[in-house]
């Protein structure tokens, strides 16, 4: 019975010491996770081991305590970067550039990950030390082997540097990866001049970036930067453009086109619905009647040579042709809304080829051929099928 009594006695005590220890460390998360940094105090009075605890003390309060907290929990848990890092930064803004330098290359020696390399590449460009290329260079790969983004990188590369050759060749280097990215990150920052040396390094890096250099060649196109454009388009592979030799016109047999760079553009709508069927078919036009008055259907920017003399080539058939369709060619300089060249399109049931003389005028070096319906005066809109194919601008050797 005494035994039995003594058992009882000891598991209560059990009990009782077990409700404290839980009800204490309730007790301690309520106060650590309080705003007052007195109750965050009392809270590591009683977990006085929670490195979490004292990292969020130093967040309230300044000082020698914030710094003594911090370094609590760097004790507590050496292996973690971000401790050392806002030790750091602690240490560079008290004006203690060493011992910041040193707590940032421990925390890249525990953490070999993005942010140490990404902080250290801030801290030398804040402090002139051109090694902040280094690390922005592992931060990309870091970035690249992971889920981060790499613009930050590239931001930080150009407030160090406007020079974009100095970034190719120190920052972003020979990656693949890296290039297609940063080709992008040039366009849709607008920085022109830096984009054709970036797409061209990558061209001869991977051409299977295809996508990425026709939108880089759309880019300069857009900015007026015509022969970059044409160098560029000339590395996406064949066929290379020559406005002094041969057909200047991408995509002659009207396959599906890119509707980047040189190739063609197109205006596909339910009134009139553009078909591309390539080879001998060309590309296919349905017109419903109730299309526009005006309407743009093809449009293409073709290389040229100023003041060159050329041959515009076509084939084009309709299911009920008449005598005036409407149908015209029409040659453009890029920044006029004037045509140089204007030429009718006859059709008949059956392939029709046609031929037209275009002379380009002086200091236009890229023009752009446009496919058009016009409603004749005094005629209805054009309704049915109509084809084109084999369209040809070439240089007169």
């Amino acid at each position: 019975m005494a035994v039995r009594r003594l058992a009882l006695a000891l598991a209560a005590t059990l009990i009782s010491v077990s409700l404290a220890g839980t009800l204490a460390l309730g007790l301690a998360d309520y106060c650590k996770n309080s705003e007052s940094a007195a109750l965050v105090r009392a809270g590591l009075r009683l977990t006085p081991g929670d490195a979490a605890g004292w990292v969020r003390l130093s967040g309230k309060t300044n000082g020698r305590e914030a710094r003594e907290a911090l370094e609590t929990a760097r004790r507590l848990n050496p292996r973690d970067s971000k401790l050392w890092i806002q030790l750091a930064l602690r240490a560079e803004a008290e004006g203690n550039l060493s011992e910041a330098r040193r707590d940032l290359d421990r925390a890249a020696d525990v953490d070999r990950g993005y942010l140490p390399d990404w902080t250290l590449a801030n801290f030398c460009l804040r402090h002139g030390d051109e090694r902040y290329t280094l690390f922005l260079r592992q931060a990309l790969i870091i970035a690249l082997a992971g889920s981060q983004d790499p613009v930050p990188v590239f931001d930080l590369a150009w407030q160090g540097s406007g020079d974009g050759a100095f970034i190719l060749n120190n920052v972003v280097g020979d990656d693949p990866a890296a290039l297609r990215l940063y080709v992008t990150y040039l366009v849709e920052t607008e920085r022109s001049n830096a984009v054709s040396p970036a797409a061209l390094h990558l061209a001869g890096k991977d051409v299977k970036n295809r996508e990425t250099l026709l939108r880089a060649c759309e880019y300069l196109l857009a900015c007026g930067r015509e022969p970059e454009a044409l160098v560029l388009w000339n590395r996406t592979g064949p066929p290379a453009l020559d406005p002094e030799h041969g057909d200047v016109v991408t995509n002659g047999e009207l396959r599906t086109p890119v509707s980047l760079g040189f190739d063609w553009k197109f205006n596909s709508t339910p009134e009139n619905t553009i078909t591309f069927e390539g080879a001998d078919a060309g590309a296919r036009i349905d017109l419903t009647g109730r299309q526009p008055e005006n309407v743009d259907l093809l449009s293409e920017l073709v290389p040229v040579s100023a003041g060159g003399t050329y041959t515009l080539g076509w084939e084009a058939k309709a299911a009920s042709p008449r005598s005036r369709s409407g149908l015209i060619w029409l040659l453009f300089a890029t920044n006029s809304i004037t045509s140089f060249t204007h030429v009718n399109i006859v059709l008949t049931e059956d392939w029709t080829s046609g031929h037209s003389p275009v002379i380009v005028p002086e200091g236009v070096r890229v023009a752009r051929l446009v496919l058009r319906l016009e409603r004749p005066p005094g005629e209805g809109r054009f309704s049915g099928a109509v084809w084109i194919r084999r369209p040809a601008l070439r240089h007169a050797e």
